[in-house]
């Protein structure tokens, strides 16, 4: 409100505004789980389960300059065979996919800004007036520099585990293999920002007095790091009186170096390997 008037801390009069945001946050959410289970033989039990969770957020920025939204969906698919082999074996195989993504993006709302830009063919980036302690003590103009953002990530899992009753013995073995995708695009000042230390300096004709600081126009965030996990067991339940039983296992699991889709990482074996 430009027409308010406060006093300074001279006692004088001061000409300062009042500033009040309260943007609307319009919010939704949808969630539903679908189960089947199926007799496929007198033996052999199919069960299948489909989990799906999805949200959605909006908010505009405290100056309603630009529109940002949070989105994330997870998504649980469990598929598992159960069978009786024999009166003293039982089988149960299972497959799995968990996937979890999130985005975050931003929308210019204000036309007055279309034709200003830190990097050509993006929205205005962060505006920062005045320092203190390294933070920008005015900073709400202009976009978001770690917008847009996105993960995504696939966990896939494939199990089988055998159960074998004999006399007081119960013999369990299996394994497990789990594979991981782990998808992401971040970057930061994407759309760059301009900093100034006074408004004073903002507001020279060349701007030489900001400091800049971004993403070079091309750089890509994208990531697509590969890795899998292997794990087996036997274990051996022996009931050894009606009072005391004694679980015996081993378990054994091994993880491989990460890779990344697109060669974008490397592994560091040795701190030998590069003396620079």
């Amino acid at each position: 409100d430009p027409q308010t008037i406060l006093p300074g801390a001279d006692g004088l009069d001061s000409a300062v505004g009042i500033f009040a945001s309260a943007p609307k946050q319009i919010s939704r959410q949808d969630y539903f789980m679908g189960r089947v289970d199926h007799q496929l033989t007198s033996g052999t039990n199919l069960f299948a389960r489909y989990s799906f969770d999805d949200d959605i957020r909006s908010v505009p920025d405290l100056q309603g300059n630009f529109g940002n939204t949070d989105k994330a969906r997870r998504q649980y698919i469990t598929l598992q065979a159960n069978s009786v082999v024999s009166p003293t074996i039982v089988n149960s195989a299972r497959a799995a996919l968990n996937r979890t993504s999130q985005n975050q993006s931003q929308v210019l709302l204000n036309s007055a800004l279309e034709g200003l830009t830190w990097v050509p063919g993006l929205p205005i980036g962060t505006l920062g007036v005045g320092v203190t302690n390294g933070i920008a003590v005015y900073d709400d103009t202009g976009g978001d520099g770690t917008r847009p953002r996105q993960w995504t990530y696939n966990l896939w899992e494939w199990g089988d585990d055998m159960t074998y009753v004999h006399g007081t013995h119960t013999f369990k073995w299996g394994g497990v293999i789990r594979r991981v995708q782990n998808n992401n695009n971040v970057q930061t000042d994407l759309k760059a920002s301009y900093n100034f230390l006074t408004p004073e300096r903002l507001l020279t004709v060349n701007g030489e007095d900001g400091e800049w600081s971004g993403t070079l126009p091309g750089d890509s965030g994208y990531k697509g790091v590969r890795n899998t996990m292997y794990g087996f067991y036997f274990q051996d339940d022996y009931q050894v009186t009606p009072r005391l039983t004694l679980n015996m296992g081993l378990r054994w699991e091994w993880i491989t170096d990460p890779t990344e889709a697109n060669n974008k990482i490397s592994n560091q074996l040795s701190i030998n390997d590069n003396p620079n």
